[in-house]
Order: structure tokens, then sequence, then C-alpha cells
């Protein structure tokens, strides 16, 4: 009798543990990553959340993006997020205050990239914000360099869509004192993100 009892506390202790171990993992999955389009329908239903984080240290930036939310905006003492409420909570849950940006936080980066063909163009027209169209677009003469202005998380985008867009620095009117560098570059100075 002693031993069947052992047995049976031991299948016990086993579904008890099994069971804990599954409802950890469950809340501890993460989310897939939110894409430009599923952002274009959260803005139309009016699920779109936009805030602001501080940082403490560039590390923050990793954690932060491992909760599936979009960085709009990086820069080395904060973030813009944008996401729906569920990722937005995950954040609050890490112990980040998140208050309601201004308009001067969202900043809109000048950049250009080398664009080899039609198809290219389009995939750029449909990831960045601002695209200055240039005269050789009209006859299809390329490769040419197109230049415009786009958010920080658009250039991660880019490059996903196969889009080698470089990130550029200069007075913003006159495109040819720009000093444009690759992407990767730019996120030097922030080493945890990934």
């Amino acid at each position: 009798m002693l031993i069947r009892g052992k047995v049976l506390a031991c299948c016990i202790m086993t579904i008890v543990l099994t069971f804990i171990s599954l409802s950890v993992s469950a809340e501890t999955e993460l989310p897939p990553p939110l894409t430009k389009k599923y952002l274009g329908e959260l803005f139309s239903r009016g699920d779109l959340n936009v805030v602001k984080i501080f940082l403490q240290h560039p590390g923050e930036v990793a954690q932060i993006e491992s909760t599936g939310v979009v960085i709009q905006t990086i820069e080395p003492d904060y973030v813009v997020i944008l996401g729906d409420s569920q990722r937005i909570e995950k954040v609050r849950r890490m112990g980040f205050t998140l208050v309601e940006p201004v308009e001067k936080d969202h900043k809109i980066r000048p950049f250009r990239v080398l664009i080899s063909s039609a198809e290219e163009l389009f995939r750029l027209y449909a990831t960045a914000n601002d695209v200055w169209p240039d005269q050789r677009l009209v006859f299809n003469q390329f490769p040419l360099y197109v230049y415009g202005r786009t958010y920080d998380c658009d250039f991660k985008w880019a490059e996903e869509a196969g889009l080698e867009m470089e990130r550029c620095h200069g007075d913003g009117i006159r495109v040819v004192e720009w000093k444009c560098v690759k992407y990767r570059a730019f996120l030097t100075d922030f080493p945890d993100y990934k």
C-alpha cells in the first residue's frame, strides 16, 4: 500500500508540474513582430498605440523589441514604439514607464537607396514614407539613387525587402551634401541592438 501511495503522489506531482510549465511557457511565448500591413490595419481600427520610453542603457532596446512592438524612432535616450494594446501592456509589465510622445519625438531620417529595377522601386514605395522622384524614373533609366525620408523602422523593413537603404546626414535641403552610411553602421550606436 505504501508503494502505491508513493507512485500515486509521483504521478500527481508530474501532472501538476507539467501543467505549471505549460502555463508559464504560454505566458512567455513571444508574439510575432508586427508588419507594416498589420500596423495599417491597427490604425484603421483605431487600436494602434504610440508611446515613448526613456532608456537607461542601450540594451533595453533589444528587450523592448523582443515583445513584438515596432520601434519607430531610436534615439540615444528614448524610443518611440508602435503596437497593439496587448504588446504595449507587455512592455509596461516589463517595468518601463510609458509616456505620450510629442510631435518632435517622431524622427524622420533622410535616406538614399540604389534602385536597379522598377520592381525595386515599387518595393521602396511600399516601404518608405517620403520618396523624392527623379526625372530618370519616368524613362526607367536604372540604376539610379533615389532619395527620401522615412522612420527608423522602415530601414529594417527595407532591408527585409532586399533594399540596401543608406541613412544620410546633412542639411536636409541639398542632397549633394549629404553623407550617407549603411543601415548597419547607423545601428553601431546601439551595440546591444540586433
